[in-house]
């Protein structure tokens, strides 16, 4: 769910941008330049693929009997293992070294904290 629910926000959320920088007279060229570039956007994106894997670990964990946390672990993990694939391809991926970071470090803290929101609720 969390790599879904990120994949499909953080493309919503990236064409919404391309559309308002076309919008505003930008080609096609700059507009992407700039969606990669700006300190706001790169911030959206963190707190969409926070939201996501917190969500995600909130999902797993409520489809368990038992160990919410752990299962909330997985969902990060896995949601991790994604990102490692998708910096993995051999195309240049355009991006500077701080959401290189953040994209590494938010799936599992955000999916324990979902985990943990079921197990406190549970």
């Amino acid at each position: 769910m969390a790599i879904a629910a990120t994949a499909f926000f953080g493309a919503l959320e990236s064409n919404i941008t391309l559309w308002v920088l076309t919008q505003r007279g930008l080609s096609a060229q700059e507009a992407y330049g700039q969606l990669f570039d700006s300190t706001g956007q790169n911030f959206v994106s963190a707190f969409v693929n926070f939201l996501c894997n917190a969500i995600g670990g909130y999902t797993a964990s409520s489809l368990a009997s038992k160990r919410f946390v752990v299962h909330g672990i997985s969902a990060g993990v896995i949601s991790l293992l994604f990102v490692a694939v998708m910096y993995a391809t051999p195309i240049s991926y355009p991006s500077n070294a701080w959401t290189v970071a953040w994209s590494v470090l938010i799936p599992v803290p955000a999916a324990v904290l979902g985990g943990y929101l079921h197990a406190w609720r549970a």
